[in-house]
């Protein structure tokens, strides 16, 4: 990717600044109110977007080591927020999933995100908003598409 200033990632780096410090604060808040680690929310995001997925899977996805998702999916579990059972294809490999109560902790965080990037975006006249939900729209059912790639 380009380095130039005008570059997509460059772009979207400073979007981000500009209108997604108030989502990061509010989705900070939730964080600290559920006691999560920065980690175990990343693992309940993954298993909200993706579904039940192998330990293996998880730490691919998340960029941390086996032994670091298992004691953050240990946690999870602990705490309802996730369960793990036996995977019926191949008995060996033990499967994560989302609780609904761990499923709801993410909805909030989205939700309160949501909210504060829509603030964010109230300067900007309706037209432009409704074009540009239209090319995130059309990107997002791109990138949904796509491989998976590891964080």
């Amino acid at each position: 990717m380009s380095k130039r200033a005008g570059s997509l990632g460059h772009l979207l780096n400073e979007l981000m600044l500009r209108v997604g410090s108030a989502g990061a604060r509010s989705a900070l808040a939730v964080v600290q109110e559920s006691g999560l680690t920065l980690p175990q929310m990343i693992v309940l995001q993954e298993l909200h977007q993706h579904g039940e997925q192998p330990v293996s899977r998880l730490a691919e996805a998340i960029g941390l080591s086996m032994s670091a998702t298992s004691v953050v999916v240990q946690r999870l579990v602990e705490q309802d927020l996730a369960t793990r059972h036996e995977d019926p294809i191949d008995r060996r490999q033990r499967l994560v999933a989302i609780t609904r109560t761990g499923a709801a902790i993410v909805d909030e965080m989205v939700g309160e995100r949501a909210t504060a990037f829509d603030d964010g975006f109230a300067a900007v006249p309706a037209a432009m908003r409704a074009e540009l939900t239209d090319v995130l729209t059309r990107v997002l059912a791109q990138l949904r598409t796509a491989p998976r790639r590891a964080s």
